[in-house]
């Protein structure tokens, strides 16, 4: 999810208005803290565990749809 949300962060960074300043410093404000959640979970050994690959795929996959779906309603 993290890798996903930081993406999606950058792509609405880029799309923002000067009124949109709010939702960019909130938006800035989160990105580090994503990236430490899925740093931590590597360091606790989140790649080694069984099914990570299928699972992060299919995260990922779900992450992407409802961003896709969160611009569209």
């Amino acid at each position: 999810v993290e890798e996903e949300m930081g993406g999606h962060n950058a792509g609405q960074d880029g799309e923002l208005s000067d009124d949109g300043k709010a939702l960019r410093t909130s938006i800035e404000q989160c990105r580090p803290e994503e990236v430490g959640h899925r740093d931590a979970a590597v360091d606790a050994g989140a790649e080694e565990a069984r099914g990570h690959a299928i699972m992060t795929g299919e995260i990922n996959t779900g992450s992407r749809l409802a961003f896709w779906l969160s611009e569209r309603l």
